[in-house]
């Protein structure tokens, strides 16, 4: 801060930390949180997402031989890890 180190009381206080940052915060369990909700802070992981293009000259996902159950928008979800 300008000046130096300021400080102020509130009755309430809205933080939009990510859970992994939270972790690090020290007095994190001195907070009037429950169980559940610190067992969330020090355990609940974040996924890893990617996003792949590729250009085709048809849509094939809608294709009658595309082995797809019933006709797809492309959208595709894996559980598997991708390599560093």
């Amino acid at each position: 801060a300008p000046g130096g180190a300021q400080s102020a009381s509130f009755d309430a206080v809205i933080l939009a930390l990510p859970f992994t940052k939270l972790r690090q915060v020290k007095g994190l369990e001195g907070l009037k949180l429950g169980a559940e909700k610190l067992k969330c802070i020090r355990e609940l992981g974040y996924g890893i997402n990617a996003k792949i293009m590729n250009g085709t000259t048809s849509r094939v996902w809608r294709g009658p031989d595309s082995g797809l159950p019933a006709p797809s928008n492309g959208t595709f979800y894996s559980e598997s890890r991708l390599p560093d």
